[in-house]
């Protein structure tokens, strides 16, 4: 949520820089700010498909990875018990 209202408060900073044939050539403070803008926007944007999407996937395949070491483990302890 405090992405989303971040991202909506950087898009006047970089929508010039991104759309420079809709807004005509940047002014001063766009050209100071909106690489800045820009560099903020890639990194909250990457963060969050990183949290959200990698991060439960790398740990589902972690899991699963763990319980099917155990059940190995155990079907070679009991074969070697026999």
């Amino acid at each position: 949520m405090t992405v989303i209202t971040t991202l909506m408060g950087l898009a006047p900073m970089v929508t010039p820089i991104l759309f420079p044939s809709l807004f005509g050539p940047t002014e001063r403070y766009v050209a100071i700010y909106g690489p800045i803008g820009l560099v903020v926007l890639g990194g909250l944007c990457t963060s969050t498909v990183l949290t959200l999407l990698l991060l439960p996937a790398m740990y589902a395949l972690l899991d699963d990875g763990i319980f099917a070491c155990r059940r190995l483990r155990a079907l070679l302890g009991n074969v070697r018990g026999l």
